[in-house]
């Protein structure tokens, strides 16, 4: 790939000088650790997941609006507790991978 290929833009299109064998643009790396179904599970464990618990949380103190705001605030702060711990986690297995 050449060095100038970068001023370009990410569409393969607006390259003329590169060969298409050489050009690097819209390429995920091999041996990505988040790609496909990887990449789907960390999304739906990172982000899905404080907002899921602050809803059970909610749920499980249902029988009145304040307890219902301290359930999902709960809930909330375990989720985003848990995510900072498995990206913490990943990246001491792998420093790459985020």
């Amino acid at each position: 790939m050449r060095e100038d290929c970068g001023s370009y833009g990410t569409s393969r299109s607006n390259c003329s000088d590169c060969s298409i064998s050489d050009c690097r643009v819209d390429v995920v790396p091999e041996g990505s650790p988040l790609a496909g179904w990887r990449l789907v599970a960390a999304s739906i464990g990172l982000f899905l997941g404080p907002i899921l618990l602050a809803l059970a949380g909610t749920i499980c103190f249902s029988s009145g609006p304040e307890l219902q705001l301290l359930g999902a605030a709960a809930g909330l702060i375990v989720g985003i507790g848990g995510s900072i711990a498995a990206v913490k986690f990943m990246r001491r297995v792998d420093p790459e991978i985020l």
